[in-house]
């Protein structure tokens, strides 16, 4: 394994540092003048293109043959710069025709003094889309970086589907090209590309980060279009204010269905409407996902994943996920440097009592394509010795909700959204000490005793169930207060649910937000706590 330094992890970007690290590169060709050389069959240079050993991950770089006629192919080459070499660009050898070309030791100078060089650089489909040249592949091998603290070596990098003609100015940040924060795999890297992207041996130190990566990558399948990610024996090590290593031994995403912006920001504001709305929609993304030994060592906290796995299996139009979580592992120690609002927070969980918080995850999620409806048939979200959390419910309108397009009108968002409902819900909650270190914690922030407290809420709850009863749907009210009642004071297994007649609309949920007044009956509530 080797290393690499990128920026620190308030601004770890992938998904711009790929654009900017390929893009940059081929910018800066495109800014000089470039030179002749040898021409080889297109055979040879597509097979020059595609012997780069990527991995299973390598599959999102194969592109469709395309031809591409001499003329419009030159043209192409002098639009970005490669048809002769200049005092800021040159290479020892050039081969290719009709789209397809490769070229030896290139050597790319840049006006702030970054210095770039590739031992080889491969195009495959390079052509004009009206006046903007672009490549279908390119292909980098023994890529250098060198400028002031930035010093990278990369093996291989991989990127598909690339407008050559922009971003001219991603090489004034060329510090960043490791920039992993705003990595996104519902969607491709930008409107101008690269649509997938592939790295294989990084290596080097870059703003006072140390990384070592063996493979990265992301893309579209070219079987079924669905979004894959892959990574293997990933280490970065920042050195800053606050030291971090972050390693990852593997991780898999694969048959994840993209999500263009406007049915992602539809999704977010049904998520938002409402808790428990977040919880049954966060199981609704197919897919099979695989993480092997994921951690994170700070002087705040380390965090501990051995594994993560996800499985969806189709048939019928019905897919059936199960996702299962056994252990993330939570320590936190003190740090002085911290914000006051970090300091805070560990305080709250230091009041709690936990020196390491340890959650374990389950779930099994329907997905049935011709009713549009999604059942999380059971899942659990649990903290040892803190609580159990269990919940299930059915809802539908999902479908509706991931088809709008960028071009859907405001009454088309409104219509879908007015299409979710929820068919029925049910959360049990089980008190695993939880309440007993709330009380505490309570009792910490206001300067009284956890017995008192349990006292003032058991009584505030008694008079509020005397009053619901002279209200309507009081004895449901009643209910509700005396189950959290027995909860709050001996513990036990709380339950609540939701069983209309008739499913609920996001609407009537929006109600409900905003302070009106609900109708229980109709909601189908209920409430119960037992020991």
């Amino acid at each position: 394994m080797s290393y690499i330094q990128i920026p620190s992890p308030k601004n770890l970007s992938i998904r711009n540092a790929v654009s900017l690290l390929a893009i940059s590169s081929i910018m800066i060709m495109g800014g000089c003048n470039s030179k002749t050389g040898d021409t080889a069959s297109v055979g040879d240079a597509k097979a020059i293109i595609s012997s780069a050993d990527y991995g299973d991950i390598g599959d999102v770089l194969k592109m469709a043959p395309r031809k591409v006629e001499a003329a419009d192919s030159d043209a192409a080459l002098k639009a970005v710069g490669l048809w002769e070499a200049s005092e800021r660009l040159s290479w020892d050898e050039r081969k290719g025709e009709a789209g397809y070309y490769s070229f030896k030791n290139v050597q790319i100078t840049a006006k702030d003094g970054k210095n770039i060089t590739a031992k080889t650089v491969n195009f495959g489909g390079l052509h004009l889309d009206g006046e903007t040249p672009k490549a279908d592949v390119i292909d980098f091998g023994g890529l250098s970086i060198n400028h002031d603290d930035t010093s990278l070596e990369i093996e291989h990098l991989g990127l598909t589907k690339l407008s050559l003609s922009q971003n001219l100015g991603a090489i004034s940040d060329i510090d960043d090209l490791l920039d992993v924060a705003r990595l996104d795999l519902k969607t491709n890297t930008g409107p101008q590309g690269p649509e997938s992207v592939v790295f294989k041996g990084i290596s080097g130190t870059a703003d006072k980060t140390l990384f070592d990566v063996d493979t990265l990558g992301w893309g579209q399948d070219p079987k079924d279009q669905h979004l894959r990610f892959a990574a293997k024996d990933i280490v970065i090590k920042t050195d800053d204010k606050t030291p971090m290593t972050i390693r990852l031994s593997a991780a898999k995403l694969r048959g994840l269905e993209p999500i263009n912006p406007a049915a992602e920001k539809a999704l977010g504001q049904v998520q938002s409407r409402n808790g428990f709305l977040n919880l049954l929609t966060q199981n609704s993304q197919i897919g099979n996902i695989s993480v092997k030994d994921f951690g994170i060592e700070s002087q705040i906290f380390t965090l501990d994943l051995p594994s993560l796995e996800q499985s969806a299996k189709t048939k019928n139009g019905v897919t059936v996920m199960n996702a299962d979580m056994p252990k993330l592992a939570l320590n936190f120690t003190a740090a002085d440097n911290l914000p006051a609002q970090g300091q805070q927070a560990m305080q709250i969980i230091k009041s709690l009592g936990f020196n390491e918080m340890i959650f374990s995850a389950k779930s099994i999620t329907e997905m049935n394509e011709a009713t549009d409806r999604v059942n999380v048939k059971a899942a659990s979200f649990d903290l040892k010795e803190g609580f159990d959390l269990n919940y299930k419910g059915e809802f539908s309108g999902f479908g509706a909700l991931r088809k709008l397009t960028p071009d859907s009108s405001p009454a088309d968002l409104q219509a879908a959204q007015d299409n979710f409902k929820i068919h029925d819900f049910a959360l049990s909650l089980e008190d695993k000490s939880i309440v007993e270190r709330g009380f505490k914690l309570a009792g910490e922030m206001m300067g009284q005793t956890p017995k008192s407290l349990r006292r003032q809420a058991n009584g505030m709850l008694a008079i509020g169930s005397l009053a619901a009863l002279t209200q309507e749907d009081g004895s449901i009210y009643s209910e509700f207060t005396q189950a959290l009642g027995t909860f709050l004071q001996d513990g036990g297994t709380m339950t609540i649910q939701l069983a209309p007649d008739e499913p609920i609309t996001l609407k009537e949920l929006d109600g409900l937000q905003r302070g009106k007044k609900p109708d229980l009956k109709r909601l189908g509530f209920s409430a119960a706590t037992e020991p």
